[in-house]
């Protein structure tokens, strides 16, 4: 009888430039080129908010966003690690409690295939939405992922 086990990759960065990221913008990461076939890939995203101003109700919202071919992304995300727009049409992922001066919230891992409905899209990224009345701290703020495949014995 064949077992399967699960196999973790290599904990990887997205490239993803979240430091300074002013309140009300967006930034989305680089997408992550699936050469791997990884079924999942386990996303955790690091923040650390600024030293003064950050409001009591502040948020750090996640999306995703995909292609099949690397040029169509979801909500026009164009792939790079760049200024985005809108979220009307990205794939809410997670709101992160960011509401107090100096903290620093971590989130995840999370499934991102879940929220592609079960299958890890061919090119994959995420987009941060700053809601914390200010800028996030200009440095420490980090996204990684680590793929997960399956292997039959």
């Amino acid at each position: 009888m064949a077992t399967t086990t699960t196999l973790f990759g290599t904990d990887t960065a997205f490239t993803i430039t979240m430091n300074s990221l002013a309140n009300g913008a967006y930034r989305a990461s680089a997408a992550v080129t699936n050469t791997s076939n990884f079924i999942d890939a386990a996303v955790m995203v690091n923040l650390t908010l600024a030293t003064s101003g950050v409001s009591g109700t502040g948020r750090v919202h996640i999306y995703a966003y995909g292609s099949n071919d690397n040029s169509a992304f979801t909500d026009n995300v164009v792939g790079t690690n760049s200024v985005h727009t809108t979220s009307s049409n990205l794939i809410f992922v997670q709101s992160v409690v960011a509401a107090s001066n100096s903290g620093t919230p971590k989130v995840g891992p999370f499934s991102l295939a879940s929220v592609f409905g079960g299958i890890l899209p061919k090119y994959f990224g995420i987009v941060v939405l700053n809601a914390t009345a200010t800028s996030l701290h200009s440095s420490g703020n980090t996204a990684t992922y680590t793929g997960i495949s399956l292997s039959t014995s």
